[in-house]
């Protein structure tokens, strides 16, 4: 599960503009063995998300990459995240 944030972290910022990003088997994040646990466990893929949250409604919050300009958009469904670059 910590690739996943690594990866995003590090290959989003590189997406072109309207690009989309996706993570899969976010149910990791809930998985004790591959790193997770509880909802809210701070490191997860899912904490990072919801962080991206922040990024996208709150102007002027620095958040997971720096700016919330990054993140035009975010669609959730179960167990996997499509990520739109803004």
């Amino acid at each position: 599960m910590g690739q996943q944030r690594t990866s995003f972290l590090t290959l989003f910022p590189s997406l072109a503009r309207r690009g989309l990003y996706v993570i899969e088997d976010l149910q990791t994040s809930y998985d004790a063995s591959y790193g997770g646990g509880p909802a809210g466990k701070q490191g997860t893929a899912v904490d990072l998300l919801k962080s991206l949250v922040d990024d996208l409604n709150v102007e002027f919050h620095r958040g997971s990459l720096g700016s919330g300009a990054e993140i035009a958009g975010i669609h959730f469904y179960p167990n996997i995240a499509f990520i739109v670059r803004g």
